[in-house]
């Protein structure tokens, strides 16, 4: 059984031979990698929703909550979403380097 640190250095090295990490972890480990984005994920449809919601209602009412304007809080909902989606593309991609 390997430690930490030279697991670590393992990957190292086959980095710098071209090799990925996703492709070298375990499938006990790679299912709880895909458990801890999906735990992410969901917590993160929580802001998206609560920022969308806010954003239509302040410019629905024409105010400001605290000087964040309608803007503000779809630029904050839309952020979420780009964290979201990279999220799942970078899952999708380790799930393809893993099928290699």
């Amino acid at each position: 059984m390997l430690t930490r640190r030279q697991q670590l250095f393992d990957v190292k090295k086959e980095k710098e031979k071209g090799g990925e990490y996703m492709a070298q972890i375990s499938d006990e480990e790679y299912e709880a990698e895909k458990r801890k984005v999906t735990r992410y994920h969901n917590l993160l449809e929580i802001p998206v929703l609560v920022f969308l919601f806010i954003g239509i209602i302040t410019a629905a009412l024409n105010m400001t909550i605290s000087g964040f304007t309608p803007i503000i809080w779809f630029l904050l909902c839309f952020w979420c979403v780009l964290v979201i989606i990279c999220m799942e593309v970078t899952m999708v991609r380790a799930a393809l380097e893993r099928k290699k």
